[in-house]
């Protein structure tokens, strides 16, 4: 999935039905420093399950992902 600080757009994928999370989530930056706060809708349906893992695991120094709401 790409971000894009810069513009405050990001990839979005909606499914009809439910969206099972599995794998690794694979995020690029294209543009932007990202910094504390910033929030991208990335999934527009009802989800389940999670990623094994979060590449990269940090979005840059002292910040971390926050994949609760």
């Amino acid at each position: 999935m790409k971000l894009n600080k810069a513009s405050a757009t990001s990839d979005n994928l909606t499914a009809n039905g439910t969206l099972h999370y599995g794998g690794t989530l694979q995020l690029t930056n294209l543009s932007g420093t990202l910094t504390a706060g910033d929030s991208f809708q990335l999934f527009g349906s009802v989800n389940d399950g999670t990623f094994a893992s979060i590449l990269p695991a940090v979005p840059g120094k002292g910040l971390f992902w926050n994949t609760t709401a």
